[in-house]
């Protein structure tokens, strides 16, 4: 009977006991999972008190396999008691998952918070980098535009100069094509004996001999020369194959007929010589006797025949 009392008083204890486990455990979740501040020291806390209850529980546990014969409705407690017990096990771990996520992200957001104020300090500094690139490129530009416009201005002179350089080297090429110049023009007409005459029924041939002296470099080479006689009206006399080409005469240009052509290579000086055998009787009057070649009118040498 004794005994009956001690397992009754001790199942009543045991019970009482889980009871108040369960309840404690069920109240300090609660405040566990809504606690902000301190989460660490209280997860700690805990721990502690949990190990405790194990100990604990494991001493009832032993009992309890004493008396768990006499009373099924202990087992069942108890059974409910270590499930409430495995629970909060688990939301313990959930809560110190939560407490080493929180950790992480609080470390995570103090880097980001130093790398914003990395970046914020650049920022600034290429603000002002910026700011000084655009005074640089707007004084750039005033000095680009000024220098366009000496450019341009020079590039006008330049124009100017160029079209002045050219006029005068036209000139100049006209002055040495003038300058140019066949001297000591000699004409003498053949008899059939290759004897002279000044006579127009009896003249067979007419030589027509020149010098040229002191052609300018940009002449010498080779060149046609052409001998154009003329009558007193212009008219060229006939010949067996007259040569029609247009020669240069100052800036315009002309056409000719000449009786004879011949290729000669200029030089500095040399004496040249025509002939032109006439193949038709000529008439009495004055002719003149002409030599051209492409760059204009070398020289020109009258004379008459009775």
């Amino acid at each position: 009977m004794e005994n009956s009392r001690i397992i009754t008083i001790s199942l009543g204890i045991l019970l009482a006991l889980a009871l108040a486990f369960g309840v404690f455990f069920c109240s300090k979740s609660s405040r566990l999972t809504t606690a902000n501040e301190g989460l660490t020291a209280e997860v700690d806390s805990l721990n502690s008190v949990k190990y405790d209850l194990l100990d604990d529980i494991d001493s009832l546990q032993t009992e309890y396999q004493v008396v768990v014969a006499s009373n099924d409705s202990v087992g069942s407690a108890l059974s409910e008691a270590k499930n409430t017990i495995a629970s909060q096990k688990e939301e313990l771990k959930r809560i110190k998952r939560s407490a080493a996520e929180a950790d992480i992200l609080r470390r995570e957001i103090t880097q980001l918070r130093n790398l914003k104020s990395q970046l914020e300090g650049m920022m600034d500094e290429l603000r002002a980098q910026n700011q000084q690139l655009i005074e640089q490129n707007t004084q750039l530009t005033a000095d680009l535009q000024q220098s366009q416009e000496s450019n341009q201005q020079l590039t006008a002179r330049t124009g100017e100069l160029e079209s002045a350089n050219k006029s005068l080297q036209e000139e100049m090429d006209k002055l040495r094509a003038k300058s140019v110049k066949a001297t000591s023009l000699r004409v003498d007409v053949g008899k059939r004996n290759d004897k002279l005459t000044t006579s127009s029924r009896r003249a067979r041939s007419i030589t027509v001999s020149f010098d040229l002296i002191d052609v300018p470099q940009q002449y010498h080479g080779m060149h046609t020369l052409y001998l154009v006689i003329t009558n007193e009206q212009g008219v060229p006399v006939k010949a067996a194959n007259p040569i029609r080409t247009t020669i240069r005469v100052d800036d315009s240009s002309a056409e000719i007929e000449a009786q004879v052509s011949k290729d000669v290579v200029l030089e500095q000086t040399q004496r040249l010589v025509f002939n032109y055998a006439v193949p038709d009787r000529l008439e009495r009057g004055t002719y003149r006797a002409s030599i051209y070649t492409s760059f204009g009118l070398l020289g020109s040498v009258s004379f008459r025949l009775t």
